[in-house]
Parts: structure tokens; sequence; C-alpha cells
């Protein structure tokens, strides 16, 4: 069975569970344990579920001490959670129909998410925001509908959508003085975030009263319209303090769509796909140069697999909790500035799981074509003299 978000284009096939005592102690160790110990983990760490069989790691904080997204319960629920102290909880949002996510967390600890995930988003979808175990639901437009928060930064700002009191979905943000609605350029009826950087700029994708989608960046009130690698459609992901934002980009007509990068003048280029592939999509950065995302293993390959990269490529695979990369689906959305990547993968049960990968560029390989072997790489994430003195204001499946 596959579970699918709307947009926000969907997610690895779900499956089943074994309990999560036998993986407590292992996260624990990954939250607290020094540099030099962590140096040593180099397979994926199972996160486990609420006692449901599948769960699924959405964020991380960009210290790697905390990891957000959503457990299936013992009781048919699909919950948000967070796994923090060597512990996975409930973020306690209220029963309500459809999926919960924990989507985004900070190195303050606090997390947003949203629940009531329907088809029917405008009204039954809620925005919230938890710390230190209290929970908040976030405002909404005046007379409007659901809200999804998608993105904080380390100052609290909050990036995501709100339904306006005439039905359409409207990209805005939470600070401590509520919700700002951004608006959106004329032609385009409908729009969310799903970046936020620590400068306070975002951005994400719109669609006019046609269909047609376009990516954007937001500063300072100013939409600026992304160009797409030659197909139709873009979306943003992504966006670093350098004003570098990331995301998927249409090559053509005809299916292909690559990860894509924008520099700060809306220059585009793209990062490339697996040998064979076809389909790449950023979805997370550590804001350093390093992405992870998903990407396709041929043409015909009807599953997404995690990738992670360097800003100059190539993509390089990790490897799912059975081990066997090429016939089961994983993906990640979220990377710490150690490199850590989180995201989910089967189980031998085939069940997804939550996980976490240590140093991931370590475990990282090149996926061969068709019919060839695999090799190692010896790619590393960046080095502590890369990130030494950075400071940090400058530096869904598929929509989460």
């Amino acid at each position: 069975m596959t579970r699918t978000r709307s947009d926000r284009r969907t997610r690895p096939v779900r499956a089943r569970v074994l309990t999560v005592a036998a993986v407590l102690a292992i996260t624990a160790a990954a939250a607290t344990t020094p540099a030099s110990a962590r140096e040593g983990m180099r397979d994926p760490i199972d996160l486990g579920t609420l006692g449901g069989p599948n769960s699924f790691a959405i964020g991380i904080n960009p210290t790697g001490t905390i990891v957000v997204g959503e457990s299936d319960d013992g009781h048919g629920q699909i919950r948000p959670v967070a796994w923090l102290d060597g512990r996975i909880i409930d973020l306690g949002t209220p029963a309500a129909p459809g999926e919960a996510d924990g989507l985004d967390v900070n190195d303050r600890g606090v997390i947003v998410g949203a629940y009531g995930q329907t088809n029917d988003p405008a009204a039954t979808q809620h925005a919230f925001t938890w710390h230190a175990g209290v929970l908040r639901i976030l405002p909404g437009l005046p007379g409007g509908g659901g809200t999804y928060a998608r993105r904080i930064n380390a100052y609290g700002e909050i990036a995501g959508d709100a339904f306006t009191a005439d039905g359409h979905d409207h990209p805005v943000l939470w600070d401590a003085r509520g919700i700002r609605d951004l608006g959106l350029p004329p032609g385009y009826t409908d729009g969310y975030l799903l970046a936020l950087n620590d400068e306070g700029d975002t951005g994400g994708a719109m669609f006019a009263a046609d269909g047609s989608e376009a990516a954007f960046t937001w500063h300072e009130g100013r939409f600026q319209i992304l160009p797409t690698l030659g197909g139709p459609t873009a979306q943003v992901n992504v966006l670093d303090d350098r004003g570098v934002a990331g995301g998927i980009a249409d090559v053509d007509t005809n299916g292909t769509s690559e990860a894509a990068l924008w520099g700060p003048t809306a220059t585009v280029r793209g990062l490339g796909f697996f040998p064979g592939g076809n389909f790449s999509w950023i979805l997370g950065t550590n804001g350093l140069g390093d992405y992870t995302g998903i990407a396709s293993l041929s043409a015909t390959d009807p599953f997404p697999h995690v990738f992670v990269a360097h800003a100059g490529g190539p993509l390089l695979a990790l490897p799912p909790l059975s081990g066997d990369y090429s016939t089961n689906p994983s993906i990640a959305h979220g990377i710490d500035r150690q490199g850590d990547v989180a995201g989910a993968s089967p189980t031998a049960n085939d069940n997804a799981h939550a996980t976490l990968w240590i140093r991931a560029f370590d475990q990282a390989f090149r996926p061969a074509p068709a019919g060839q072997t695999s090799r190692p790489t010896h790619d590393h994430s960046p080095s502590s003299e890369m990130t030494k003195g950075r400071d940090s204001r400058s530096s869904s499946w598929l929509r989460p």
C-alpha cells in the first residue's frame, strides 16, 4: 500500500514493523554520542514506530539531535512524532481524520507540522507547533480554512500555506505577531511555501487559473518566478542563506524532471540523475551545499530512491534498512550540518520505517546502470574546516 500526498508530488510503499525497544538505545547513542564515536556508525538506523507497521522521518534539526515525522500507532492512526533523547514521542495533536506529521524542527526544539490531512484540506487541516510538551494550533486567515506549516527557521519564523475566505490556498508566514498572507502575483490563484531560510526568505510553488505551475522565491515582499529546465513546471523545496534554492524542474513534456538549483539571480542548473534514470528531486539541504532527495534508477523504475549530493554532483545512493537498494523504494527529506540524513526505507519485512543515515556521505555509493555492479565512493560530507566560523544567519514521499 502506498501513501501519497496531493502535491507534494509522493512516498515509499507502506508496510510493517518490529518493536521499537531494540532501536531506542541506538537512537539515543546517535543523538548524544560525540562526533568521534558517531564516525563509526556506517549502517542505516531503524528509528522504529509507535507500535504500528510504518513510520517516516521528514525533518531533522541542523545539529542532528531531533528527528520529526509520522508513525502508525497501535490503533490504526497516523500520528505526528519526534525522536529525541533516545525515544519516540507522540506530539499529541487532537484526534482527527487523515494523516498528521511533524514536518520540521529547529535547534531550539520547536517543531512544526500539520494534522487532519485529508482530501479536503481546506476543511480539516490544521498547522501546529510543539515545544517542550506544549502544543499550539496556529491561526488561520480571517474567515479562511485549513492551514499547513512546512518549515521553521532558527528565529521561530514559520512558512506554509493557508486557505482564504474565498477558498484559495495562499502562501503564508507565521511569527510572534501572527499570520501573514503573502498574496500572489497577478495571474496566479493558489500557492504554498515549502522553503524558508534564516534570513526570512522563502519559496515554493504557485498555480495559475489554467492549472499551470511555477516555482518562486520571495524576498522582502517581492516574488521572483524561476525558470524551468525546458519543461512546463518547477517547484522550490529548500532555500539556503546564500539565496540558493533547490527543488525540481521539468526538462521536457515527456515526464523527465530533474533536481534543480537556482542561484540568487535565478539562473538554473540541473543536479543530474542516477545512471539510466529520468527523475530526480531535491527535498532537503543542510545549507552548506549538501542535498538529499529522491531519484529513479531507470526510465521504467516505478519507485523513488534516496540520494545525497554536493552542489556539484554526482547523485550518490544510500542503502535501505533491507539492504536491497535496487528493488525497494526509499525517501529522505532532511540532512543536518554533519551530513546525517533522515528519511524512510523498507525493512526486511517490507515495512516502511523511519531511517537515519549517520554521516550519509560515508555510506553513499554510485548506483550502476542495470546489469552492472555498484561501487563505493570515498566522497565525504563537509569537513569541520568548511563549516568552521559560519554565522547561522549568513551562511512526500512528496510534499512534505
